[in-house]
């Protein structure tokens, strides 16, 4: 009878033991299983932001190459009416007043 009972006694240490290493394994393996997904979160983040300020360089770019465009518009639309106005205005008042008395319109009415 004793002998049973030591042998139980060894079973039940035996499964405590077994227990334990299960318990010790499958903790390992949560940690192995969060430092990847750590890992993972990290990367994902790390490839995100590249992307995204490779995203915004472009759209920077793309701004700035709009706005260059619009000014230098801007600055020949404005140097044509400069151009008008400073060089042109005369011809086009006699070409005006010529027209008007074409059409019979003079300055004395």
């Amino acid at each position: 009878m004793d002998k049973i009972i030591e042998q139980l006694h060894h079973m039940e240490v035996d499964a405590n033991r077994h227990l334990e290493s299960v318990q010790e394994e499958k903790l390992a393996l949560r940690q192995d299983y969060d430092q990847k997904k750590a890992d993972y979160k990290k990367q994902a983040q790390a490839k995100y932001d590249e992307e995204l300020a490779r995203v915004q360089a472009r759209n920077q770019d793309l701004r700035e190459k709009r706005t260059q465009d619009l000014q230098a518009s801007y600055n020949r639309q404005m140097e044509q009416i400069k151009q008008l106005v400073d060089h042109d205005q005369d011809s086009y008042l006699k070409d005006f007043f010529n027209q008007l008395q074409a059409l019979g319109v003079t300055g004395d009415d």
